[in-house]
């Protein structure tokens, strides 16, 4: 049986002894640490126990060493992922194993914190105290050589400073530590610690079997110490993300939340607010929303998102408006498969929009420019809770929460066959259909002053107190149907805010910079028209009929009631007529009910 070799190597890795430090040297792969296991095992297991023909004894001192490697290659710091349980026991198993007066693992932090150590006790040790323990000056001259130290009373001088002294040192061993970044492809590699152990009194010196024995301990610890500290990272901003995950949706659920959603429409409170209160305790309920761009479609999905059984998942929104491509638009919401074969799609894949809502809500916005191959696909999403990315047949097991929302007529794009029916009923179980903001009148100054703080506290101007009396009649009489709704008064006071004059308290009409030609028509004049014009053709939407009978029944009058709508009392009867119906017949209902 051959001798054991003086060093137990492995193939040389990129850059030699500079670039990873000491004889064992590899790529660090689990397969070569695997076989470098395996041979010190076999080693140990056959090593003779007495002079074999033709075969060199082995000395204690290899036995030793061998023993020391098999307890190293035992030991499981992985399992507990215990950055400091294993730079102490590393510690105590070389101090024991070189029969040592202290063993230390010190690690160095740079120039501004410096040194700090485990020591074999277990004991954390900082910079300042580090001398009594060991040699501070020896830390330092293994991280500036990036090579082992042996020293020793007889042979060298440099083990007459205090803090050798105080302790008796007669041999100090030290050996650098190399660290590197295991998520890189090719890392840089640098001493980042050490290694240190010493022995007093009348204890021989090391010796530089020693020295070989304490390099493939560290050599063979440090890939473990490496994986360890960027676990050690990962665990740290992962809880840090955590928290701010946890933050992010407790601010969004205090914004959104329904029952702060404020009013001064009856209308609006009771066919929008309150239903999806209503529905609120249930899960995976299909909600439609329809309304014109800038109403609040978004919002309000966010609002019944965190009011919902599932406020503590995702919120994750689908815009069809966004990509044009029919492909690109599937990518975007079932995702691509690890090595799917299409063109700039990811190797390792990409999760789409129905995968990142898993035990949330997928919100898809504009759902009635889904393309007709999408909605079957949608269709079979919601129906069976699976889906197959791009590029794989297998499918994702999901469970998602969806509302749907457009500005489209969807009944009509059903009667057209541009949008399926079965689709259309799975999604809208639940219909909210929003109005323009010119239909929430009594919305407006409340939402004026919501905008105006929040663009406030975005562009620090705390000097601005609030929106004058002519402002805020300004803002009531625009079309908002032409300016984006919602959307539009809430970009209008964000730009009145910014562009304000310094030292202004409060904004007035000019102020607003609004054109004159998107003012409202006066009720009893230019309005009249188109009113009339969309009774004549019968095109009253059920949102429309809807508003009409509210205000009927709320003021008990139909000429308050046509006032409050911003129409002719006129124009509504006529558009009464057209839905069969009579202002009296409607207050003599509203009476006996």
């Amino acid at each position: 049986m051959p001798s054991p070799p003086d060093k137990y190597t492995l193939p040389p890795a990129r850059g030699g002894r500079d670039g990873g430090g000491g004889s064992f040297r590899g790529d660090g792969s689990l397969a070569v640490r695997a076989v470098y296991a395996l041979d010190v095992l076999t080693l140990v297991k056959r090593a003779p126990s007495g002079r074999e023909q033709g075969v060199k004894e082995w000395t204690s001192s290899d036995r030793h060493h061998l023993r020391m490697l098999r307890e190293l290659l035992r030991r499981d710091h992985l399992t507990g992922a215990s950055w400091s349980y294993a730079l102490r026991d590393l510690a105590a198993m070389v101090g024991e194993a070189l029969n040592a007066s202290e063993a230390m693992v010190a690690l160095y932090s740079g120039s501004e914190r410096g040194w700090s150590a485990w020591a074999r006790n277990g004991d954390r040790v900082e910079q300042r105290d580090i001398a009594r323990h060991g040699s501070l000056s020896v830390l330092e001259r293994v991280r500036e050589t990036s090579e082992p130290v042996l020293l020793t009373r007889m042979a060298d001088g440099d083990l007459a400073s205090e803090s050798i002294l105080r302790h008796r040192v007669t041999s100090v061993l030290a050996v650098p530590i190399w660290f590197w970044d295991v998520a890189e492809d090719r890392p840089t590699r640098y001493v980042g610690g050490c290694l240190y152990v010493h022995r007093s009194d009348d204890v021989p010196p090391f010796s530089e079997s020693d020295i070989d024995l304490v390099v493939d301990l560290t050599e063979i610890s440090q890939r473990t110490l490496n994986v360890l500290r960027h676990l050690s990272e990962v665990k740290s901003d992962l809880e840090e993300a955590r928290y701010e995950l946890r933050e992010l949706r407790r601010a969004a659920a205090d914004r959104f939340a329904l029952g702060k959603f404020e009013t001064q429409e009856p209308w609006f409170a009771r066919h929008v607010i309150a239903t999806l209160a209503r529905i609120s305790h249930a899960d995976k309920v299909g909600i439609m929303i329809l309304g014109p761009t800038g109403s609040g479609k978004s919002f309000l999905a966010q609002a019944y998102h965190y009011e919902c059984p599932r406020r503590t998942g995702p919120f994750v929104v689908f815009d069809c408006s966004q990509v044009t491509s029919s492909e690109t638009l599937a990518a975007e919401l079932f995702g691509y498969a690890e090595r799917s074969g299409f063109a700039n799609a990811p190797e390792k894949g990409r999760h789409g929009a129905a995968q990142r809502a898993h035990r949330g809500t997928l919100f898809i916005d504009e759902v009635g420019l889904l393309p007709p191959e999408l909605q079957a696909r949608l269709l079979s999403l919601i129906q069976t809770g699976s889906f197959a990315p791009l590029g794989q047949s297998e499918r994702a097991q999901v469970d998602v929460q969806i509302i749907a929302a457009t500005n489209e007529h969807l009944e009509a794009l059903v009667r057209q066959g541009r949008f399926r029916e079965d689709l259309y009923w799975r999604l809208g179980e639940v219909v909210i259909r929003l109005p323009h903001l010119n239909e929430r009148a009594a919305d407006i100054p409340l939402l004026a002053e919501k905008f105006l703080r929040s663009a406030c506290q975005r562009f620090r101007r705390d000097d601005i107190a609030g929106l004058s009396d002519a402002a805020v009649r300004v803002l009531v009489r625009q079309d908002w149907s032409r300016m984006g709704n919602v959307r539009g008064l809430e970009h209008t006071l964000n730009r009145a805010v910014l562009l304000a004059p310094a030292g202004a308290t409060r904004l007035d009409a000019s102020d607003l910079q609004l054109s004159a030609l998107s003012l409202a028509p006066p009720p009893e004049s230019a309005q009249t028209a188109p009113r009339q014009l969309d009774a004549e053709q019968g095109e009253l939407s059920s949102r429309e009929l809807s508003s009409l009978l509210a205000a009927i029944r709320e003021t008990g009058s139909g000429t308050a009631a046509a006032k409050r709508l911003g129409i002719s009392r006129g124009v509504l009867v006529w558009q009464l007529r057209k839905a069969g119906l009579t202002i009296r017949e409607l207050l003599r209902d509203s009476s006996a009910s």
